[in-house]
């Protein structure tokens, strides 16, 4: 969890009355109904009781570290009929911690493919855009395949 954040727990058999406590409260702590919510960063449990019963269940909190950009170090490749090439993804900041799985498409798949690894193979003649997707913001490389 990021700290901050906050997200319900809940505990079974729902006819059961719980008794939620955290282990490490500077990091996150739980209320009567399990809600927990991050506080700092660190590791802790969350655990629920009742009667002999108990489970803990791990946490751990970190601060967010947001993207505010990333780039794919061109924005033109050219390729022969055959060639390959794999686009590395540079978050901005280098150490964002809340970006998504990039996302890859091509415009034009009769130009060439792109797979979820950013490896964009050539399929035939012609000009197109490869696209990556993450958080919502866009980058596009040129591909130029002769």
């Amino acid at each position: 969890m990021f700290v901050g954040e906050k997200t319900q727990l809940k505990a079974s058999p729902t006819e059961l009355s719980f008794v939620w406590t955290s282990e490490d409260t500077e990091v996150a702590t739980v209320d009567s109904n399990g809600l927990v919510t991050a506080m700092g960063d660190g590791s802790t449990h969350i655990v629920a009781s009742s009667g002999e019963k108990t489970c803990r269940v791990p946490l751990t909190s970190i601060t967010k570290i947001p993207l505010t950009g990333f780039n794919l170090g061109t924005t033109f490749v050219a390729l022969s009929r055959t060639g390959k090439r794999t686009l590395v993804v540079a978050l901005e900041p280098s150490n964002a911690n809340d970006a998504s799985v990039p996302e890859w498409r091509s415009n034009n798949t009769d130009v060439v493919t792109v797979d979820y690894r950013g490896e964009i193979v050539a399929v035939g003649i012609g000009t197109t855009n490869v696209v990556c997707t993450i958080n919502n913001m866009d980058r596009t490389v040129v591909v130029n395949v002769q």
